[in-house]
């Protein structure tokens, strides 16, 4: 249902589609009303309003969606960092991260299919999904446990939404050379992350699942390599499911 709802409300805003004209990625948004204190309930109404009648053009209101999500981001770690952390809170601020996410997913692929000129609003998804599954698996590694399983879903909706875009722009717009080196550098910006941040872990890899993210890690480059992008990037989840499995409560 929400996928018909979606594509009905791309095609009734049609007339507004502009170039593909969009502003550098912000992950310093600031946070903004928390679940259960004064004015959240109005900071809803705004922002439904920003995203469904001041966004003029449908690139606009995709955009607004991802700077939203990156509030909820902000919401989400500014829970998480309070002495006293209030799950509730944080299950409703993380439901409306991976609500506001995927739906800037979904609108940016209807996007890119009606006008190829549209590109650019994908491929800055792709860098705000990854920067933001950065930042969520920072905040993963220094959890109390206590807010695991919201962090961790939190998590789950960022590499997916990645996964999504990344393929379909790999799929249906990867056509030479060039295109190949600047998909395949997306993959490397985030195993570069991910060998800087795997042995901060605060219990480190048993010898067993170093192994397994060396051998990830050299199946990864045979695939960079060979210019299969999609393979290297199979590879890097299962670097990251390595990583991630390292921080399940013990």
């Amino acid at each position: 249902m929400k996928k018909i709802l979606s594509t009905v409300f791309i095609i009734l805003t049609l007339p507004f589609l502009v170039s593909a004209r969009v502003t550098p990625p912000d992950l310093h948004a600031a946070p903004g009303a928390l679940p259960g204190q004064s004015g959240y309930f109005f900071q809803n109404i705004r922002e439904w309003l920003e995203i469904n009648f001041f966004a003029v053009s449908t690139t606009a209101k995709q955009e607004k969606m991802l700077e939203l999500s990156s509030r909820r981001l902000a919401e989400i770690s500014k829970i998480a960092s309070l002495p006293s952390v209030n799950v509730e809170v944080l299950n409703i601020a993380t439901s409306h991260y991976g609500d506001l996410l995927g739906q800037a997913e979904d609108v940016a692929e209807k996007l890119v299919i009606l006008d190829g000129a549209q590109l650019p609003v994908a491929e800055k998804l792709e860098q705000i999904s990854r920067m933001h599954e950065q930042i969520l698996l920072g905040l993963l590694q220094s959890s109390d446990k206590s807010d695991y399983r919201q962090l961790l879903e939190a998590l789950n909706s960022a590499r997916i939404n990645n996964e999504l875009i990344f393929k379909f722009m790999v799929k249906n717009y990867q056509y030479n050379q060039t295109d190949i080196a600047k998909y395949g550098n997306m993959v490397t910006e985030q195993i570069k992350f991910l060998r800087e941040f795997a042995p901060t872990l605060p219990t480190p890899l048993p010898l067993n699942k170093q192994t397994e993210l060396a051998k990830a890690y050299v199946e990864l480059g045979k695939a960079e390599a060979a210019g299969l992008n999609p393979n290297s990037y199979d590879q890097l989840k299962v670097a990251t499911d390595t990583v991630v499995n390292q921080m399940l409560p013990r």
